[in-house]
C-alpha cells in the first residue's frame, strides 16, 4: 500500500519545479511552431505561391479528391508510429546500450519518415540519380550499423523483422526497375508492407515485456 501511494503521488502531485519546467516546455514548443510558420510563409512567397497552397491538405490545394495519396498517406502515420515507440522504448529503459540503440533506431525512423513523406530522395532523382543511389545507399548502412552494433540488444524477433523489412522494400526496388508496366500499388504497397514491419519491430520491442527480459533488477520494494 505504501508504494502505490508513493508511486500515486509521484506521478500526479507534480511540484511547483516539475510546473515551471512544463510550462518552459510549452513556450520552446510553441516557439519552434512560430519558426516554423515564419519559414514557410517565406518560402511561399520565394516559390510565388500563396501560403493556402502550403497549409492546407494536398488533396484541396490541388483540387483532388480527399482520397488521393491514401496509402501514401498511411504509410508516413505507420513511420511515425515506428519512431514514437522507439523513443518509448528509450524513455522506459534504464540499460544504456538499449537506450542507444531505441535512439538510432528512431532517430532512423524519422529520418525515413521525412525522406518518404516529402519525398526527399525523388527530388535528389530528378537532379541527379547517383546522388540519390548514395543517398539510399547511407540509409542502408546506418540500418545494417544498427543491427551490427545492437544485434544482442535487438534480439531474434527484431533482427528477423529488419530482414523482412530489407526483403520487402527490396521487392518494391525491383518491381520500379523491373517490372514498370505493374499497377503502382504493387510497388508501393510492398513498401507499406515494409514500414508496417519495421514500426512492428520496433513497438514489440519496446513493449513492457521485451524490457523486462533486459531490465536490470529492481530494487528493495518498500513494504
Amino acid at each position: 500500500m505504501a508504494e502505490l501511494t508513493a508511486v500515486g503521488t509521484g506521478r500526479h502531485g507534480a511540484s511547483r519545479q516539475d510546473l515551471e519546467r512544463g510550462v518552459v516546455i510549452h513556450l520552446v514548443v510553441i516557439a519552434v511552431g512560430m519558426v516554423v510558420l515564419f519559414a514557410t510563409a517565406l518560402f511561399a512567397a520565394a516559390v510565388g505561391v500563396d501560403g493556402s497552397f502550403l497549409s492546407r491538405e494536398p488533396q484541396v490545394a490541388l483540387d483532388g479528391p480527399l482520397y488521393a495519396g491514401t496509402l501514401s498517406n498511411l504509410g508516413a502515420l505507420v513511420w511515425m508510429l515506428g519512431a514514437v515507440m522507439a523513443f518509448v522504448g528509450f524513455a522506459t529503459t534504464s540499460n544504456r546500450r538499449e537506450q542507444q540503440m531505441f535512439l538510432a533506431g528512431g532517430t532512423l525512423g524519422l529520418v525515413l519518415l521525412a525522406d518518404d513523406f516529402f519525398m526527399l530522395h525523388d527530388w535528389v532523382s530528378g537532379r541527379s540519380q547517383a546522388v540519390e543511389q548514395v543517398l539510399i545507399l547511407s540509409y542502408l548502412l546506418a540500418l545494417v550499423a544498427i543491427v551490427v552494433r545492437f544485434r544482442a540488444e535487438l534480439g531474434q524477433l527484431a533482427v528477423a523483422g529488419i530482414g523482412a523489412m530489407l526483403v520487402l522494400f527490396g521487392v518494391s526496388i525491383a518491381c520500379d526497375v523491373f517490372a514498370n508496366d505493374l499497377d503502382q500499388i504493387v510497388e508501393d504497397g510492398f513498401k507499406f508492407l515494409g514500414i508496417c514491419t519495421w514500426a512492428t519491430t520496433w513497438t514489440l520491442r519496446a513493449h513492457p515485456w521485451e524490457l523486462r527480459a533486459t531490465a536490470p533488477a529492481p530494487a528493495d520494494r518498500v513494504s
